[in-house]
């Protein structure tokens, strides 16, 4: 379910990005992008890229990370989404 208590919010280029708390996310405004990485910094979940040109957000995405577009939002979880 995407509760926002259980995520963080981030605004990135005028979108709305819910990270789960589960994960740490770090926001670089000269490369442009937002790593989702775990807590403890071993490995990275997802890569968001601000594609000035598009005026669009490319997702990278890795294996246990789901995305979820909802209200005009982008949810980045861990779980499967059941759809609420």
């Amino acid at each position: 379910m995407l509760d926002k208590k259980n995520f963080r919010e981030i605004d990135f280029y005028g979108r709305s990005v819910f990270v789960e708390t589960c994960f740490t996310a770090y926001r670089d405004s000269e490369a442009k992008t937002c790593m989702v990485v775990e807590p403890d910094y071993t490995d990275f979940n997802a890569v968001l890229i601000y594609d000035q040109e598009a005026d669009a957000i490319r997702i990278l995405p890795r294996w246990q990370t789901n995305f979820v577009l909802k209200d005009e939002a982008i949810y980045i979880i861990r779980e499967q989404f059941d759809g609420q």
